[in-house]
């Protein structure tokens, strides 16, 4: 698959995450730039480098394997807004330079242990849009559940969901954020250390701008979310 070279001369078509520099990409040039599109473009051509693919796009590991690619087919502008000055409408799911904003937004932010992979970078074509990221060392739960792999020999089931409560409690209260797809499928379990991860915002949204009535009453059905994901777990372990 490949995707458009991207538009860069408006800075909301490309920017990078802060963390950027710490995975050695930094934009440069307008030469070093398209050298940089083609490496991704190959990349992305290269089925060894396949990870996975959810409902919005594909993800394709890059270079040494501590960042990934996550290629979307651009849905419109009808939901890119300022996150913070106005309700969005989801009913196709956040556009990607969205996501984008929300995944910059939490790249710092964690909580018992618990966390989401840091920007590297984003880029827009007319076509497709690219949002460059740490690759987590960690297996998506999902997988687990569907018996695709084991449970890492250091998942402990109460310690990981306290820390997913707390995680998702303080996203709410201290980020004003709501994750609004918290399924098994956007959680992962760390390798190392057994804690979760949390993956995709695709239907995030800014609970700051909404009324209060619906604020607790998305985040409470949110929380309760966790709950449902642990009897999941726990049924998978029984069994």
């Amino acid at each position: 698959m490949n995707f458009e070279r991207p538009i860069v001369e408006h800075e909301r078509r490309h920017f990078p995450g802060r963390h950027a520099l710490e995975f050695g990409f930094e934009s440069g040039t307008d030469e070093r730039r398209s050298t940089y599109v083609e490496y991704l473009e190959r990349a992305v051509n290269n089925p060894k480098n396949y990870i996975d693919r959810g409902g919005a796009g594909e993800v394709h590991a890059l270079g040494s394997g501590q960042i990934c690619i996550k290629l979307m087919k651009e849905r419109g502008d009808e939901n890119i807004v300022d996150a913070y000055e106005q309700e969005i409408h989801y009913d196709l799911g956040n556009a990607p330079r969205t996501e984008a904003w929300f995944i910059e937004e939490l790249s710092d932010f964690e909580v018992e242990g618990v966390r989401s992979p840091a920007l590297v970078e984003y880029l827009e074509g007319p076509e497709y849009a690219a949002i460059v990221m740490e690759r987590l060392e960690a297996i998506n739960l999902q997988h687990v559940l569907n018996g695709k792999f084991p449970f890492p020999p250091n998942f402990d089931l109460d310690d990981f969901f306290e820390r997913l409560e707390a995680y998702i409690y303080e996203l709410h209260d201290a980020k004003h954020l709501l994750h609004g797809d918290l399924e098994p499928r956007n959680v992962m379990i760390d390798k190392r250390t057994g804690h979760p991860r949390i993956i995709d915002f695709g239907r995030s949204m800014n609970l700051a701008v909404m009324p209060e009535e619906k604020r607790q009453r998305l985040s409470r059905a949110e929380e309760l979310k966790v709950e449902e994901i642990r009897v999941k777990v726990m049924n998978r372990i029984k069994n």
